[in-house]
């Protein structure tokens, strides 16, 4: 009796340990795609919006010192 009790609760275990497992890829899989998701949209946010190349224009600099010091 004791041994188809340890043998039951090992089979029951086994198979809770696997439904456990299960569960857990199954949350591992939609986290990973709701990432993805929100990636994509990041990605197509991203590339929508225009950027100014971001230059140092040393001509402007000095054409506005020199102006300045030519008015005063």
């Amino acid at each position: 009796m004791l041994y188809l009790f340890e043998v039951y609760a090992l089979v029951a275990g086994v198979a809770f340990s696997l439904s456990g497992l299960l569960l857990l890829a199954m949350f591992g899989w939609q986290q990973a795609r709701e990432y993805s998701h929100a990636r994509q949209i990041m990605n197509r946010v991203a590339t929508g919006i225009v950027r100014e190349p971001v230059t140092i224009s040393r001509n402007r600099s000095r054409f506005r010192e020199t102006e300045s010091l030519r008015f005063t």
